[in-house]
Protein backbone atom coordinates (compact mmCIF):
# COMPACT_ATOMS: atom_id res chain seq x y z
CA UNK A 1 0.00 0.00 0.00
CA UNK A 2 2.79 2.38 0.68
CA UNK A 3 6.05 1.07 -0.85
CA UNK A 4 5.21 -0.77 -4.08
CA UNK A 5 4.26 2.27 -5.65
CA UNK A 6 7.82 3.76 -5.34
CA UNK A 7 9.18 0.86 -5.93
CA UNK A 8 7.34 -0.97 -9.30
CA UNK A 9 7.11 1.06 -12.34
CA UNK A 10 4.18 -1.17 -13.19
CA UNK A 11 2.06 -1.58 -10.43
CA UNK A 12 -1.08 -3.61 -11.65
CA UNK A 13 -3.09 -1.42 -8.84
CA UNK A 14 -3.50 2.10 -7.47
CA UNK A 15 -3.78 1.54 -3.85
CA UNK A 16 -5.33 5.23 -3.47
CA UNK A 17 -7.81 4.85 -6.33
CA UNK A 18 -8.77 1.60 -6.29
CA UNK A 19 -9.31 0.63 -2.68
CA UNK A 20 -11.05 2.56 0.76
CA UNK A 21 -9.24 2.96 3.66
CA UNK A 22 -11.49 1.09 6.13
CA UNK A 23 -9.56 1.37 9.84
CA UNK A 24 -6.36 0.49 11.58
CA UNK A 25 -6.21 -2.75 13.99
CA UNK A 26 -2.89 -3.05 14.81
CA UNK A 27 0.91 -1.44 14.99
CA UNK A 28 4.55 -3.08 15.30
CA UNK A 29 7.46 -1.22 16.35
CA UNK A 30 10.61 -2.33 14.39
CA UNK A 31 13.16 -2.82 16.89
CA UNK A 32 16.71 -1.82 16.39
CA UNK A 33 19.02 -4.82 17.13
CA UNK A 34 22.71 -5.18 17.57
CA UNK A 35 24.62 -8.83 18.41
CA UNK A 36 25.72 -8.34 22.23
CA UNK A 37 29.05 -8.99 21.16
CA UNK A 38 29.41 -5.28 19.12
CA UNK A 39 31.06 -3.04 22.00
CA UNK A 40 27.75 -0.42 21.32
CA UNK A 41 25.31 0.25 24.42
CA UNK A 42 23.45 2.72 22.53
CA UNK A 43 22.37 4.55 19.67
CA UNK A 44 24.98 7.76 20.27
CA UNK A 45 27.72 4.75 20.72
CA UNK A 46 26.30 3.12 17.18
CA UNK A 47 26.90 6.24 15.31
CA UNK A 48 30.77 6.65 16.83
CA UNK A 49 31.10 3.10 16.06
CA UNK A 50 30.06 3.33 12.26
CA UNK A 51 32.33 6.65 11.69
CA UNK A 52 35.64 5.72 13.14
CA UNK A 53 36.03 2.55 10.54
CA UNK A 54 36.38 3.77 7.08
CA UNK A 55 34.01 0.99 5.85
CA UNK A 56 31.60 2.09 8.12
CA UNK A 57 28.72 -0.75 8.90
CA UNK A 58 26.54 -3.29 7.44
CA UNK A 59 23.12 -3.91 8.28
CA UNK A 60 21.04 -7.05 7.50
CA UNK A 61 17.56 -7.06 5.93
CA UNK A 62 15.38 -9.68 4.58
CA UNK A 63 15.47 -8.12 1.35
CA UNK A 64 16.04 -5.45 -1.08
CA UNK A 65 12.52 -2.93 -0.96
CA UNK A 66 11.71 -4.54 2.46
CA UNK A 67 10.25 -1.90 5.14
CA UNK A 68 13.53 -3.54 7.59
CA UNK A 69 15.76 -2.27 4.28
CA UNK A 70 13.93 0.74 4.09
CA UNK A 71 14.03 1.54 7.83
CA UNK A 72 17.92 0.84 7.72
CA UNK A 73 18.55 3.59 4.87
CA UNK A 74 16.23 5.99 6.60
CA UNK A 75 18.40 5.64 10.06
CA UNK A 76 21.73 5.49 7.85
CA UNK A 77 20.81 9.10 6.32
CA UNK A 78 19.47 10.33 8.93
CA UNK A 79 22.25 9.70 11.35
CA UNK A 80 25.12 10.76 8.42
CA UNK A 81 26.75 7.23 8.81
CA UNK A 82 28.08 5.11 6.38
CA UNK A 83 26.17 1.48 6.46
CA UNK A 84 26.27 -1.49 3.81
CA UNK A 85 22.96 -2.75 3.26
CA UNK A 86 23.19 -6.83 3.44
CA UNK A 87 20.22 -8.36 1.64
CA UNK A 88 19.22 -12.18 2.62
CA UNK A 89 16.47 -14.43 1.65
CA UNK A 90 14.40 -13.69 4.70
CA UNK A 91 14.62 -12.79 8.39
CA UNK A 92 15.84 -16.21 9.92
CA UNK A 93 19.16 -16.07 7.94
CA UNK A 94 19.75 -12.39 8.03
CA UNK A 95 19.14 -13.07 12.26
CA UNK A 96 21.40 -15.83 12.28
CA UNK A 97 24.21 -14.04 11.26
CA UNK A 98 23.35 -11.18 13.54
CA UNK A 99 23.75 -13.03 16.21
CA UNK A 100 27.01 -14.48 14.47
CA UNK A 101 28.23 -11.28 14.51
CA UNK A 102 28.67 -11.54 10.50
CA UNK A 103 26.80 -7.92 10.26
CA UNK A 104 26.63 -5.50 12.76
CA UNK A 105 22.90 -3.91 12.72
CA UNK A 106 19.90 -4.97 11.37
CA UNK A 107 16.16 -3.42 11.91
CA UNK A 108 13.58 -5.94 12.66
CA UNK A 109 10.26 -6.85 13.66
CA UNK A 110 9.43 -6.98 17.46
CA UNK A 111 8.05 -10.33 17.71
CA UNK A 112 11.12 -11.71 16.04
CA UNK A 113 13.55 -9.90 17.75
CA UNK A 114 12.57 -9.53 21.47
CA UNK A 115 13.12 -13.51 22.40
CA UNK A 116 16.48 -12.92 21.45
CA UNK A 117 17.12 -9.53 23.23
CA UNK A 118 16.01 -10.98 26.62
CA UNK A 119 17.79 -14.20 26.00
CA UNK A 120 21.20 -11.90 26.19
CA UNK A 121 21.86 -12.86 21.98
CA UNK A 122 20.74 -9.55 21.08
CA UNK A 123 20.95 -6.40 22.26
CA UNK A 124 17.81 -3.59 21.55
CA UNK A 125 19.22 0.00 21.05
CA UNK A 126 16.17 1.50 20.03
CA UNK A 127 12.82 0.87 18.15
CA UNK A 128 11.43 3.33 15.29
CA UNK A 129 8.17 4.42 16.19
CA UNK A 130 7.33 7.16 18.51
CA UNK A 131 6.54 6.36 21.69
CA UNK A 132 8.00 3.32 23.39
CA UNK A 133 7.27 -0.16 23.00
CA UNK A 134 4.92 -2.07 25.73
CA UNK A 135 7.19 -5.08 25.35
CA UNK A 136 10.18 -2.96 25.61
CA UNK A 137 9.44 0.05 28.13
CA UNK A 138 13.13 0.35 28.58
CA UNK A 139 14.19 0.68 25.20
CA UNK A 140 14.13 4.40 24.03
CA UNK A 141 12.64 5.74 20.70
CA UNK A 142 14.93 6.79 17.97
CA UNK A 143 13.11 9.97 18.25
CA UNK A 144 14.52 10.56 22.29
CA UNK A 145 17.98 8.88 20.78
CA UNK A 146 18.43 12.72 18.66
CA UNK A 147 16.77 11.56 15.17
CA UNK A 148 14.00 13.62 15.23
CA UNK A 149 10.55 13.28 13.21
CA UNK A 150 12.08 9.15 13.00
CA UNK A 151 9.00 7.20 12.84
CA UNK A 152 8.70 4.00 11.26
CA UNK A 153 6.27 1.20 11.92
CA UNK A 154 5.10 -2.00 10.61
CA UNK A 155 0.97 -1.89 10.62
CA UNK A 156 -1.68 -3.67 9.47
CA UNK A 157 -5.35 -2.30 8.42
CA UNK A 158 -8.44 -3.10 7.03
CA UNK A 159 -9.56 -2.10 2.90
CA UNK A 160 -12.46 -2.65 0.97
CA UNK A 161 -12.72 -2.23 -2.99
CA UNK A 162 -13.00 1.53 -4.03
CA UNK A 163 -16.68 0.82 -5.14
CA UNK A 164 -17.83 -0.13 -1.73
CA UNK A 165 -20.54 2.55 -0.08
CA UNK A 166 -19.53 4.45 2.22
CA UNK A 167 -21.96 3.47 4.99
CA UNK A 168 -20.36 0.27 4.59
CA UNK A 169 -17.41 1.27 4.91
CA UNK A 170 -18.73 3.83 8.22
CA UNK A 171 -19.82 0.43 10.34
CA UNK A 172 -17.01 -1.74 8.74
CA UNK A 173 -14.92 0.67 10.94
CA UNK A 174 -16.78 0.89 13.79
CA UNK A 175 -17.27 -2.91 14.02
CA UNK A 176 -13.41 -3.44 13.70
CA UNK A 177 -12.73 -0.63 16.64
CA UNK A 178 -15.40 -2.97 18.82
CA UNK A 179 -13.48 -5.82 18.28
CA UNK A 180 -9.65 -4.04 18.61
CA UNK A 181 -11.03 -3.28 22.15
CA UNK A 182 -11.74 -6.34 23.23
CA UNK A 183 -9.12 -7.45 25.63
CA UNK A 184 -8.75 -10.80 23.87
CA UNK A 185 -7.85 -9.15 20.85
CA UNK A 186 -5.60 -7.38 22.71
CA UNK A 187 -3.95 -9.82 24.51
CA UNK A 188 -3.88 -12.06 21.77
CA UNK A 189 -2.37 -9.17 19.32
CA UNK A 190 0.63 -8.79 22.13
CA UNK A 191 1.02 -12.68 22.03
CA UNK A 192 2.73 -12.32 18.28
CA UNK A 193 4.04 -8.67 18.76
CA UNK A 194 1.51 -6.00 17.81
CA UNK A 195 -0.33 -3.46 19.44
CA UNK A 196 -3.96 -2.85 18.94
CA UNK A 197 -4.23 -0.03 17.32
CA UNK A 198 -7.44 2.07 15.66
CA UNK A 199 -8.11 4.94 13.40
CA UNK A 200 -11.29 6.30 11.22
CA UNK A 201 -10.81 5.72 7.34
CA UNK A 202 -9.98 8.94 6.44
CA UNK A 203 -6.92 8.82 9.11
CA UNK A 204 -6.11 5.83 7.23
CA UNK A 205 -6.26 6.91 3.94
CA UNK A 206 -4.11 10.10 4.37
CA UNK A 207 -1.48 8.03 6.71
CA UNK A 208 -1.48 5.79 3.49
CA UNK A 209 -0.85 8.94 1.01
CA UNK A 210 2.20 10.67 3.48
CA UNK A 211 3.95 7.00 3.81
CA UNK A 212 3.70 6.50 -0.29
CA UNK A 213 6.09 9.80 -0.73
CA UNK A 214 7.84 9.65 2.36
CA UNK A 215 9.04 6.14 0.55
CA UNK A 216 9.31 7.01 -2.94
CA UNK A 217 11.54 9.75 -1.54
CA UNK A 218 14.02 7.46 -0.07
CA UNK A 219 13.78 4.71 -2.60
CA UNK A 220 14.65 7.31 -5.43
CA UNK A 221 17.67 8.53 -3.42
CA UNK A 222 18.90 4.97 -2.35
CA UNK A 223 18.71 4.00 -5.91
CA UNK A 224 16.41 0.49 -4.82
CA UNK A 225 15.57 -1.78 -6.72
CA UNK A 226 13.18 -4.52 -6.28
CA UNK A 227 14.30 -7.83 -6.47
Amino acid sequence: MTINPGLFTNLSYDPLKDFVAVGLASRSPLVMVVPASLPVRNVAELIVYANSRPEGITFASPGAGTPLHLAGELFSRQARIKALHVPYKGSAPAITDLIAARVDLMFDAANSSIPFVRSGKLRALAVTTSKRSDQLPDVPTLQEEGLKDFDVSSWFGLFAPANTPREIVTLLNAELATAVALPETKNRLAQIGLEATTSSSKELHDMVKREQVKWKELIEQANIKAQ
